[in-house]
């Protein structure tokens, strides 16, 4: 018992909140969010849409979302993933709907970022009705 506290106290504690850039130039980018097969793009991308260099969004998304353009695209990515498996969504679809280079690949992302396989979440949200 008092390993599992010990484990349980400094586990990865992970938020399950994505704040978004207020800044002007974000605009679209906010509302192309709500889209529901809106894909989060790459960095170079946004610099791109927004007019800005990779430094200047990295920069603004850091001192307004409190994390680097990366990390909010990964947490974004995380989101999604538990939203569409939460859906039953097969992982495979789920792994190329989000852009992962292979399965394996998301299936890392996730149990790194969660502490489980795709699979195992599925299983364990499941509602079994009787």
């Amino acid at each position: 018992m008092p390993l599992t506290l010990s484990e349980r106290h400094y586990a990865k504690r992970h938020s399950f909140q994505l704040p978004l850039p207020s800044n002007r130039r974000f605009k679209t980018f906010r509302e192309q969010l709500m889209q529901e097969s809106f894909l989060v793009p790459d960095l170079t991308s946004v610099a791109d849409s927004v007019g800005a260099s990779t430094k200047t969004v990295t920069r603004l998304f850091k001192a307004e979302t409190g994390m680097s353009y990366q990390d909010w695209r990964h947490q974004w990515r995380l989101l999604k993933a538990i939203e569409l498996l939460s859906r039953e969504m097969q992982v495979n679809d789920v792994s190329h709907w989000l852009g992962f280079s292979s399965d394996s690949a998301f299936i890392a992302f996730f149990k790194k970022q969660t502490g489980q396989t795709p699979l195992s979440f599925m299983k364990s949200n499941t509602v079994k009705l009787n």
